[in-house]
């Protein structure tokens, strides 16, 4: 992403400076090209250069790329860390879809703890995975070191229609004997709850 955002600035600098070469591109792959006004013009001409309609869907699959590039166990704490709600002003749509598409390219993740079971909203996997050790469902860990309840209620992976397997999951965790108050307490200060 360093290159590009390099190309970018200095697209729109060659462009300010009159430079034939950057004013053919401008001209050839912006929608208005009278219109350029810019660094967020040159993002889309770069991108557009690139193949992409622009520069969110050149950022998204140069992160996807990246992320595969990482190994299993970085790419399952990475989908958990991008797929939950924390409160922590790095939430957004745009996290919860990259979580998603990494799960979608990578399966093995959902599989590769208990968490990441959680988070994908797998009720099987999570069904054999407290068949085998019951004490998970009470039990904190992952990336975020969150009881198992809180990992199942925060998880925005899942599409709407996802919601039953979420369901199905918190009531398999409660059978097992999780805490239906499960918590924690963050900045010291707000209790964060399954509730």
């Amino acid at each position: 992403m360093i290159l590009l955002k390099q190309q970018a600035k200095t697209l729109s600098k060659q462009v300010r400076l009159g430079t034939p070469h950057a004013l053919t591109s401008v001209n050839t792959l912006h929608p208005d090209p009278g219109a350029f006004a810019g660094l967020r013009d040159a993002q889309l001409v770069i991108a557009r250069s690139y193949g992409f309609p622009g520069w969110l869907e050149l950022s998204e699959t140069v992160e996807l790329a990246r992320d595969a590039a990482k190994s299993l166990h970085d790419r399952a704490n990475l989908s958990i860390q991008l797929g939950c709600v924390q409160y922590s002003g790095n939430d957004s749509l745009r996290n919860y879809q990259r979580a998603r598409k990494l799960l979608e390219a990578v399966p093995d993740i959902a599989e590769f703890t208990f968490f990441t079971a959680l988070v994908a909203n797998n009720a099987r996997l999570v069904g054999d995975y407290l068949k085998s050790d019951s004490t998970l469902a009470t039990s904190s860990g992952g990336p975020l070191a969150w009881p198992a309840l809180l990992y199942v209620t925060y998880s925005r992976i899942g599409e709407p229609e996802d919601t039953r397997q979420s369901l199905s999951i918190a009531n398999q965790l409660l059978e097992y004997g999780a805490d239906p108050d499960s918590h924690i307490i963050l900045d010291d200060t707000y209790r964060f709850t399954a509730l």
